[in-house]
């Protein structure tokens, strides 16, 4: 597992820990819960990205 450090506004990181306790998660739960959620909706988007051709240059 690694370890990940961020920066984040004030505002935002009480809010992020404000959400964790009222799920009853640690700030790590809930960033890795909120961290799946966005790769999963971003998954078609990522599929798609990786199958990208470029086009051939002419001769």
């Amino acid at each position: 597992m690694s370890t990940l450090t961020i920066r984040l506004p004030d505002d935002t990181a009480q809010r992020l820990k404000s959400l964790a306790q009222s799920r009853g998660l640690s700030m790590n739960k809930l960033v890795e819960q909120l961290s799946a959620h966005a790769l999963a909706a971003w998954a078609p988007h990522l599929a798609r990205s990786n199958t990208f051709t470029p086009p051939t240059l002419a001769a």
